[in-house]
């Protein structure tokens, strides 16, 4: 999302304040200017999200980390727990649990209030909304397909928001 309005919203500092992401070198990165941030040394890679270098995120001093919050052994409590033991500010960010696509997109809106470009996510999302919406008319009327969403990590399935009934 803070790739996103990097581009859409034409705010390079966006992309600039990102000063270490839990990485730990665990996937690639599709985002080309991230890869290579990551690559010249301009964002840190403070290791992977359940076991990060606590040490080199205070050395970074961040004004707020953003983390998701899972349970089980690759889980995030731990790493929260720790934040706050060390003071960094921390911020929960779990729009992967989402049952719906429009919800987990609206989370650009959250995170763009602490870049101040609130108006800039509300742009940015009412034109994935109008686009979904249209992209929903097309199919509205097709019987439609059983559909799984969801994240596996650390070999543990996380999915998408609530079941819904069949």
């Amino acid at each position: 999302m803070a790739y996103r309005l990097y581009k859409e919203a034409d705010n390079a500092g966006v992309l600039k304040s990102i000063v270490g992401i839990m990485w730990g070198k665990e996937y690639d990165w599709y985002l080309p200017e991230v890869a290579e941030m990551l690559k010249n040394g301009s964002t840190a890679d403070v290791g992977p999200a359940y076991s990060p270098n606590y040490e080199l995120i205070a050395k970074l001093k961040p004004d707020v980390v953003f983390v998701y919050f899972y349970p089980g052994p690759y889980g995030t409590e731990s790493v929260i727990k720790k934040l706050e033991q060390l003071g960094i500010p921390y911020v929960v960010i779990n729009e992967f649990q989402e049952g719906d696509p429009l919800g987990r997109a609206e989370w650009i809106k959250f995170i763009a209030a602490f870049y101040n470009l609130t108006s800039a996510a509300v742009g940015i999302f009412n034109g994935i909304e109008n686009k979904w919406r249209g992209l929903a008319s097309l199919v509205a009327d097709l019987d439609r397909p059983r559909v799984a969403w969801f994240i596996i990590y650390g070999g543990v399935l996380y999915p998408a928001g609530a079941a819904r009934g069949s």
